[in-house]
């Protein structure tokens, strides 16, 4: 941030003929106050700008300007904001996409389906505490009815499982809340999660489920208390493309006459189904 001085008379008026020496000092604050042009300047045309100052504490503090031959000036209180850059990133690597079979209940046999790092930028010393995440349907054809695929997400950490809530599901997107303090990314660090999915029993055969983090209303949201998202991130995120599929484990009558004529021609029908009748 900038500040500018300038030395007026008791009417505001510049003076613009004063080219005295002027020091800038931290008045009041718990951080440290970083000058890069320097401390003291000299008034030009009676006015003196310090550019690209940096304060180092997530307080509120105000500033002091003095000179030798007019009274100090004391700025109003300055609130220092939390950051709002917050991110997310691409991933090491993404999990391959594969086929997903139907009928999982479970984190023991949910399919990996995508990664990404969540990364708090640094600068003011608070911690990312996410409190949502959304995910959105990348798949272009055969796209699964997420209402009527998904039975549930799940999000890890180093292998340990974080504390979801509730989530919203429309046909192409979902939005998980995550419980207080589960995922908090310290400041200037960055974390990378894993996101697993269970299918539901009743499931299409070949429909596709792809999941993309947008740049754009992301749905991403942390703590005000700590840093925050930026509105943008910096690329959107796209999984592999997965395929949902149905293992026939038995034949099944679908249509029989229950009686027929002697020499007369008769129809019927047999399902390969899996155990959940898909």
């Amino acid at each position: 941030f900038s500040i500018t001085a300038a030395a007026t008379d008791h009417s505001g008026n510049i003076d613009s003929n004063s080219s005295a020496p002027v020091t800038l000092s931290l008045s009041t604050g718990n951080g440290n106050l970083s000058i890069p042009d320097g401390e003291t300047l000299f008034l030009s045309g009676g006015v003196v700008v310090w550019n690209n100052l940096t304060y180092s504490s997530n307080d509120t503090f105000t500033l002091q300007i003095t000179t030798n031959i007019l009274s100090p000036a004391i700025s109003n209180p300055i609130v220092v904001l939390n950051d709002t850059t917050s991110m997310v990133k691409p991933p090491s690597i993404l999990p391959m996409g594969k086929p997903i079979p139907a009928g999982c209940s479970s984190n023991t046999c949910a399919t990996d389906v995508f990664k990404f790092n969540i990364c708090d930028q640094g600068g003011d010393g608070l911690p990312t505490i996410v409190t949502r995440i959304s995910l959105f349907n990348a798949a272009l054809g055969n796209a699964a009815d997420w209402t009527k695929a998904i039975r549930f997400f799940s999000l890890h950490i180093n292998g340990s499982t974080i504390a979801l809530g509730n989530p919203t599901y429309t046909k192409t997107s979902c939005t998980i809340p995550i419980l207080p303090g589960a995922i908090s990314i310290a400041d200037g660090e960055e974390q990378e999660l894993t996101l697993s999915v269970g299918l539901n029993d009743k499931v299409t055969d070949g429909e596709k489920l792809q999941f993309k983090i947008p740049a754009v209303e992301h749905g991403f949201a942390a703590q005000i208390t700590g840093s925050t998202f930026a509105t943008v991130f910096p690329q959107e995120l796209i999984s592999q493309s997965f395929t949902i599929d149905v293992s026939a484990a038995k034949l099944v009558t679908k249509k029989m006459p229950s009686a027929v004529g002697v020499g007369i021609p008769f129809d019927a029908e047999i399902d390969a189904t899996d155990n959940f009748g898909n």
